[in-house]
């Protein structure tokens, strides 16, 4: 039987939504009980026994209350629909909030349970909660659709004691659509860490026994079996899967995918024993992708050849030019793409553009570059075009015209199949920020944190990312370092095990005596989650030389250099060698870091202070 979220789909056009001003968890407390102004029946008293009249009267108050029944039913059903339609408009507080005034009202649990599966859906699974303590108010005795809800509310919050315990009591009474989402649920549980999938392997794979011509269950097995290296019986459900599932759904994909990462050799040896005859033409493309995820670039790009050898499709064009990218080998990648954008479609097309766009800005050649940004036509690949205008925009210096593609991004939406994605507009519009007036800049970092706080459910990635170009701001354009240091300790808070953090925080305590020591431990913890990053060697070098060790700062200031020449790295390296008495290199690294910026304040007044100005033939 189709449940009764596909009945309604078919007549929700032509309805409106259901207003709600408040948010869901007020209307749950607001919410009015059911209408008492109801007809009820006698059912003591016999028809048999009735007069005409009184028959008359009762057949009169039947027929009310089931006209009451069915304006009951169809006020719920609208505002199943009005709930269902600003999903669709992405107002999900708005149709939680309608799922759970109809829950207060009608006591019907299908309520109940869709309110939960949204929140649970964006994570809000305190919200979940609440409302699944109150269905277990109106229904103390738990039904099966509550026992059901309960174990997906526990498996999507990361509950594996319970989600395990409670398995085997919900899975026998559930139907085929909710028995595919709870093993998709299962195999989310298993990267729960620690021992869920050594303690949850038995449980799982003893519940797939049942259902082993399901995909979902498979994906569950492989899962929890990887996980928990039993790598025999983990490639065994990927055969079964494979088999299943010809046409790769996503949550294979994604398996796949985490699979490849993890646990690479295991992957190896699944497709290295497979039969590739019987494998479907996307398996073969998983396979490749596989091997890419685990970074066996020519692996990964001698197996597409074999297949474009068989079989020249696009889409295979496309991930071999991107795997010579990634080789560097511009030359072939650039024949791939340019092969595969005479024979694609528009939607394959669109994305060799904006491949070929790229790699050409990459290597300088901008005139190639514009003229593959301007082939960039359809509408789903604007945000993209944006991104890659705005890039380009910004490696010239132009910021009228990164301005411009900026606010061109503001109307289109990143697909999450493309390039880019919000993160990297931010970013852009964050560099486009920085580079106005100090003032300018501060006012627009402020507001922009203060819309961040006053919202209902505040990012806290750009929150991060505002508070730590503020900081940034204070400390080196307005030499306020005590200011700096409170927006980048909030930065870190924000973001606790980032070495960036880590690294922004202690740098800027090094200005001051009464921190530094604490700068210091900082910048070493920052050095041990990252020590190949050149902006950490560099914090910790000079955070050495200020401890008076120059010997020390040397080794992480020359790597720094060597990695990330920079007039700031090159001025502390001028003062590390005039302070070890190398005056040979510490002219050298003077001219090296004037022809780099001669207007950086810090190399500026370092070579200033010490006498190393290079002499005006040098100066650019």
């Amino acid at each position: 039987m189709a449940s009764w979220q596909q009945r309604l789909l078919p007549m929700a056009l032509g309805l409106t939504l259901l207003s709600t001003g408040t948010t869901w968890a007020q209307t749950v407390v607001e919410a009015s009980q059911a209408d008492t102004n109801t007809v009820q029946l006698d059912e003591t008293i016999s028809p048999k026994t009735l007069s005409p009249e009184a028959k008359k009267a009762r057949a009169a108050a039947e027929e009310k209350l089931r006209l009451q029944q069915v304006t009951q039913d169809a006020n719920a059903f609208s505002g199943m629909i009005a709930s269902e339609l600003a999903l669709l408009e992405g107002n999900t507080r708005g149709a939680l909030g309608a799922y759970a005034v109809l829950f207060e009202r009608t006591g019907r649990p299908e309520m109940a349970e869709r309110a939960i599966q949204i929140s649970i859906g964006q994570g809000a699974y305190a919200e979940a909660q609440i409302l699944l303590d109150r269905w277990r108010k109106i229904e103390p005795v738990p039904t099966v659709l509550q026992r059901q809800v309960a174990w997906e509310l526990s498996a999507a919050r990361g509950d594996a004691k319970t989600a395990l315990a409670n398995l085997n009591d919900v899975l026998p009474y559930v139907d085929d659509i909710k028995i595919k989402r709870m093993f998709l649920l299962l195999a989310q549980l298993s990267l729960s860490g620690g021992e869920v999938a050594h303690q949850g392997y038995d449980t799982v794979r003893n519940a797939v026994k049942n259902h082993a011509n399901l995909p979902e269950a498979a994906v569950a097995e492989a899962m929890f079996a990887a996980l928990s290296n039993h790598d025999k019986e983990a490639i065994a459900a990927l055969n079964r899967l494979a088999k299943l599932d010809a046409d790769i759904s996503p949550a294979t994909q994604v398996v796949i995918g985490i699979l490849a990462q993890r646990k690479p050799e295991l992957v190896s040896q699944f497709f290295a024993q497979a039969d590739s005859r019987y494998l479907s033409d996307v398996w073969r493309e998983l396979q490749i992708d596989a091997l890419v995820k685990s970074e066996q670039f020519e692996q990964a790009y001698q197996l597409i050849q074999q297949e474009l050898s068989q079989n020249p499709r696009t889409e295979l064009q496309i991930q071999a030019g991107i795997l010579a990218m990634k080789k560097n080998d511009y030359a072939a990648a650039e024949a791939w793409l340019q092969r595969a954008y005479q024979n694609g479609n528009v939607e394959e097309r669109n994305r060799v553009a904006t491949l070929l766009a790229v790699l050409s800005f990459g290597q300088k050649k901008n005139e190639a570059a514009m003229q593959w940004t301007d082939k960039i036509d359809a509408p789903a690949f604007q945000f993209d075009k944006s991104v890659i205008l705005a890039t380009a925009a910004a490696e010239r210096k132009d910021w009228d015209a990164m301005r411009k593609a900026l606010d061109l991004a503001k109307d289109h939406k990143p697909t999450g199949n493309h390039l880019y994605d919000e993160q990297q507009w931010r970013h852009l519009e964050l560099m486009w920020i920085s580079k106005q007036a100090p003032n300018e800049a501060y006012a627009q970092y402020t507001q922009l944190i203060e819309a961040q706080l006053k919202s209902a459910s505040p990012n806290r990635e750009v929150l991060a990312d505002l508070y730590a170009e503020r900081g940034i701001l204070l400390a080196d354009k307005f030499n306020r370092p005590e200011e700096a240091m409170q927006d980048l300790g909030k930065q870190l808070q924000l973001r606790p095990d980032s070495a960036d953090a880590m690294n922004a925080l202690g740098y800027t305590m090094l200005s001051n005596a009464a921190s530094r020591e604490q700068g210091f431990v900082l910048l070493e913890r920052a050095f041990k989650l990252s020590p190949q990053a050149p902006h950490i060697n560099d914090s910790l070098g000079w955070a050495y030389f200020l401890k008076g060790q120059p010997e020390k700062a040397l080794a992480y200031l020359k790597f720094a250099y060597e990695k990330y020449p920079d007039a700031e790295v090159a001025a502390h390296l001028v003062e590390t060698y005039h302070a070890l008495g190398d005056e040979k290199n510490a002219r050298a690294l003077a001219k090296q870091g004037w022809k780099l910026n001669p207007e950086h304040p810090v190399l500026l007044d370092t070579l200033k202070r010490l006498n190393l100005l290079p002499n005006k033939e040098v100066q650019p």
